[in-house]
């Protein structure tokens, strides 16, 4: 398959089918069971991991690819293409959402401690940002923070923070 567009090179191209290909035999055929339970069994990151898809634009140093925009687009262009919302919002917040946060605010020591597993699929990275009185609507929440030369100090509000460890 050849994406007519100036934008995906063949690597682009070769990446695409073998990621439609290892989606189709390896997830697809479970979907209406994870959808069903409500329910991503945990060793699918792991299988993720193994297939080098949890880390596509992040560096090398931490398990990631560092491969070119495109080669994400492909990824989760593939993911819509099963037609669940929850499988392809999972991956997707794990991959370019959660893990970003500490791609661009992390240390090193941060990075390797939880950037690293989660691209290895040995950690689930999500997001959760809540108030009161914002709930979900995350341009509602009025928060802030200010430096203290230890650290921050949150005013103007009560932030909630919500964490779950879920699985090994």
């Amino acid at each position: 398959m050849s994406v007519d567009s100036i934008y995906f090179p063949p690597e682009a191209d070769a990446f695409r089918l073998r990621t439609r290909r290892f989606l189709s035999e390896h997830i697809a055929p479970r979907l209406d069971t994870w959808e069903s339970e409500r329910r991503i069994p945990r060793d699918v990151w792991k299988l993720f991991a193994g297939e080098a898809l949890l880390g596509l634009h992040y560096p090398r140093t931490y398990g990631g690819r560092e491969l070119p925009f495109f080669h994400s687009v492909a990824y989760l262009e593939e993911l819509g293409r099963l037609g669940s919302g929850g499988f392809r919002g999972a991956m997707s917040v794990h991959s370019y959402m959660a893990t970003a946060y500490l791609h661009l605010a992390g240390d090193h020591q941060q990075k390797l401690a939880h950037l690293k597993p989660a691209i290895e699929g040995d950690m689930i990275a999500a997001l959760a940002i809540t108030e009161p009185q914002a709930g979900s609507d995350v341009s509602s929440i009025s928060c802030a923070a200010r430096p203290t030369g230890d650290g921050y100090a949150i005013r103007d509000s009560v932030a909630e923070f919500v964490s779950r460890r879920v699985g090994g």
